[in-house]
């Protein structure tokens, strides 16, 4: 018997981070959660997808976004709340 999800799930990642512009990889918690948030270019690239995205009809108001605590995926996360008037 097939069952049919009446859920739709996506994934996001990150715009680009300071740390992406500086070639580092933060994966420290303890360093990730405070520091190396979005560029102002990851900022862009996020503002434009979930723009896309809520124009595409395929995310809004209905959309409940999860994430990370680092400050990169806070950061999206939050951009993306906005843009969609999401929870």
């Amino acid at each position: 018997m097939e069952v049919k999800s009446r859920n739709n799930y996506f994934g996001q990642r990150h715009g680009q981070s300071e740390a992406n512009v500086l070639g580092i990889i933060i994966s420290d918690p303890a360093v990730g959660i405070k520091n190396y948030g979005l560029s102002h270019l990851g900022r862009d690239q996020v503002y434009k997808s979930a723009k896309a995205a809520r124009e595409s009809d395929l995310l809004g108001p209905k959309t409940i976004i999860y994430t990370s605590d680092f400050l990169r995926a806070r950061e999206t996360a939050d951009i993306t709340t906005d843009i969609l008037n999401a929870q």
